[in-house]
């Protein structure tokens, strides 16, 4: 629901701050979510990033990891949906980024 999604966007960034300031420079980040809600996935990393210039995106190689190329987006994220492997019973919503804190 929205209201929900107000409610989580806050502690999804307070992780991702959390986060940032224990990674060493050099360090990877990842950030997953169990949703496909922009204000959760690409909306959240796109504003970490403007507040984080040490911080840049890591494309993530599909694959290698046996996925279809459209679960990449043209940021280089993964967006996983629900009718993805759909031959094996299909699969819940996720959004995957990967960053790395420059050195």
């Amino acid at each position: 629901t929205p209201d929900m999604i107000e409610s989580l966007v806050p502690v999804q960034t307070s992780l991702l701050e959390k986060a940032y300031h224990r990674l060493k420079p050099g360090g990877e980040l990842v950030y997953c979510v169990c949703s496909l809600q922009p204000e959760e996935g690409a909306e959240r990393i796109a504003a970490f990033l403007q507040d984080h210039a040490d911080m840049a995106r890591k494309p993530i190689d599909c694959a290698p990891l046996g996925l279809p190329p459209e679960a990449l987006t043209r940021n280089g994220d993964l967006q996983l949906r629900p009718d993805m492997f759909a031959e094996q019973g299909g699969i819940d919503g996720f959004f995957i980024s990967v960053m790395n804190r420059q050195v």
